[in-house]
């Protein structure tokens, strides 16, 4: 989601995401005549700052979902449309458990969007 900011740095360390960029985001997507959006989150930074956008509080319960290997959802509304975040690890975590995970994660989140999450 660091792809939504108007800064252009070749260091994402030097990107700093703020609600303002969720609000560019939706523009972005307004073009897509879509009840919800689903929106991949890639680390936590970016899943942090649209929670902050929709001024959720979340509690620790609300981290504990139905969607396993450490997948987190936030869901907001602006302007009528619903926004569904996921959280899952940033692609460049290349250690050898995240790269197992990071896979699973996201087949986890295709069969929750498609309807098909068990």
């Amino acid at each position: 989601m660091t792809d939504t900011s108007t800064v252009s740095e070749a260091d994402v360390g030097n990107v700093r995401l703020s609600p303002s960029d969720i609000d560019d985001l939706r523009d972005r997507l307004s073009i897509f005549d879509e009840p919800t959006h689903h929106v991949i989150c890639c680390g936590r930074d970016p899943f942090e700052t649209a929670v902050r956008r929709f001024k959720r509080r979340r509690t620790r319960a609300e981290a504990i979902t139905d969607l396993r290997a450490n997948v987190e959802p936030a869901t907001g509304r602006m302007d009528g449309t619903r926004f569904d975040f996921y959280k899952a690890w940033h692609y460049s975590n290349w250690t050898k458990p995240y790269l197992d995970e990071l896979p699973e994660q996201l087949a986890l989140i295709d069969d929750r969007i498609t309807g098909t999450l068990d």
